[in-house]
């Protein structure tokens, strides 16, 4: 990647031979940089200007706070970039338009410039998702639980249901895997609110930074999607539709049942939190889950059972 290669615009045939990527640091902050002798590159493919206006002319700060910024928002873009959805970098782009699915950057609807008080200041959000009705702000929590403040995060969603026109879904969580995802989402506010981070949110979907992850990006894209999954899952007459005295989905023999088919991480930590030890419980998920669930569950025994992703996905699509 580093190598000095040949390329060829298949438009006009034009050649440069150039050095256009370089890698710098190590570990969290291994950085691919693109280097200023690769800009006809940048034009060739038409983002040169979008370049420009984001780089060239804009101050970085380069200590570690900012690096980890700059991680988690790229690693948000190319999560989706792979699960083949369109990154929206433009500043006057219409959050409010429906059509495509589309993942619009933070740097698109965050300001710290044209008001006394910017809503999103203090927000640690990276991007918001527009996908099929439904509309979320997304975090990436990267390999450790993230600082957040939860005046920010609500002045986000307020924002953000002012940019898409609509009520927000909830929010999509990227991390490393599902137990860093937990350690987040129970997190309290770094000014000492006692409410933890997945409370602000009506669902918080969790999406691992791995291909399950991009599997998953389709899974919640779907409408009504939690919804759905319940009907194919439970008969109607053992569902409890709400009504329980805590957050379970069904109650077959006795035991209660709690389907995380959906990823979402509010609804199961409200599920563990309403069971009683001696309580039979199940759980339903997905192969790549089980070893989270497992430990996540420990002192209540709870029976797991595992759905084949692809079933569920192709009942859905």
């Amino acid at each position: 990647m580093q190598d000095v290669r040949k390329y060829k615009d298949p438009n006009t045939g034009q050649t440069m031979t150039v050095k256009a990527l370089t890698v710098s640091s190590n570990g969290r902050t291994k950085t691919v940089r693109i280097l200023k002798n690769a800009t006809e590159l940048l034009k060739w493919i038409g983002y040169y200007e979008i370049y420009a206006d984001r780089f060239l002319n804009t101050s970085f700060h380069g200590d570690a706070e900012h690096l980890d910024r700059n991680h988690r928002v790229a690693e948000t873009a190319a999560l989706f970039l792979r699960a083949g959805c369109p990154v929206i970098t433009d500043k006057d782009a219409d959050m409010g338009r429906s059509g495509m699915p589309a993942l619009y950057l933070a740097n698109v609807f965050k300001s710290v410039n044209d008001e006394p008080d910017p809503k999103s200041l203090y927000t640690r959000v990276s991007a918001g998702y527009r996908a099929k009705g439904n509309c979320f702000a997304v975090y990436n929590t990267r390999d450790r639980a993230m600082k957040w403040l939860s005046g920010g995060e609500i002045k986000t969603a307020l924002l953000l249901r002012e940019k898409f026109r609509c009520d927000l879904t909830g929010a999509i969580l990227l991390g490393k895997d599902y137990e860093t995802g937990m350690r987040a989402a129970i997190k309290t506010s770094a000014k000492g609110s006692k409410t933890p981070f997945y409370q602000n949110w009506r669902k918080l979907y969790f999406l691992p930074l791995d291909e399950n992850g991009i599997r998953l990006i389709e899974m919640v894209s779907q409408r009504n999607v939690s919804e759905r999954i319940l009907e194919m899952m439970f008969d109607p007459d053992v569902r409890s539709y709400g009504n329980g005295t805590f957050n379970y989905h069904a109650k077959v023999d006795g035991a209660y049942i709690y389907s995380f088919l959906d990823s979402d991480l509010r609804g199961l930590i409200e599920f563990r939190n309403g069971l009683h030890t001696g309580d039979a419980s199940e759980i339903l998920c997905y192969d790549f889950q089980t070893d989270f669930i497992k430990d996540f569950f420990r002192e209540y025994e709870s029976k797991i059972t595992i759905i084949p992703y692809d079933a569920v996905r192709n009942n859905l699509l």
